[in-house]
């Protein structure tokens, strides 16, 4: 039997198997949630029209390891709009505005992390 304490929480797995009389344990594999690694920064002011790239590759960490697949959110389509090329997200302002961008960072194996970048588009 495996006992890990995570964040106050109290957590046992236990699998097993009966061979030759014996009860033989194994347990599951943990996975650790990503984990940001950097602070936003203040509101950034953009102009309309501009095109503005962010590179999270180093926002966000694993300490499992795991491959990490991003993904954004515009709060407001009509000020910024947003797209993902890997660990590059692209806000493109539209109009003037102020614009919350959620940026989520996945491990694929249902760990996440989430931060919000704000822009004022003016």
């Amino acid at each position: 039997m495996q006992l890990w304490i995570l964040s106050k929480a109290i957590v046992v797995t236990m699998t097993g198997f009966l061979m030759n009389g014996e009860i033989l344990e194994s347990a599951s594999e943990i996975n650790h949630p990503p984990e940001l690694r950097e602070e936003m920064p203040d509101p950034e002011t953009i102009v309309p029209w501009a095109e503005y790239e962010i590179d999270v590759r180093d926002v966000f960490s694993d300490v499992d390891g795991d491959e990490l697949v991003f993904s954004a959110l515009s709060q407001s389509q009509s000020v910024a709009k947003v797209e993902v090329e890997g660990s590059i997200i692209k806000v493109m302002a539209q109009k003037t505005g102020k614009v919350t961008i959620i940026v989520t960072a996945s491990d694929q194996r249902g760990g996440t992390a989430s931060t919000a970048y704000r822009f004022i588009v003016k």
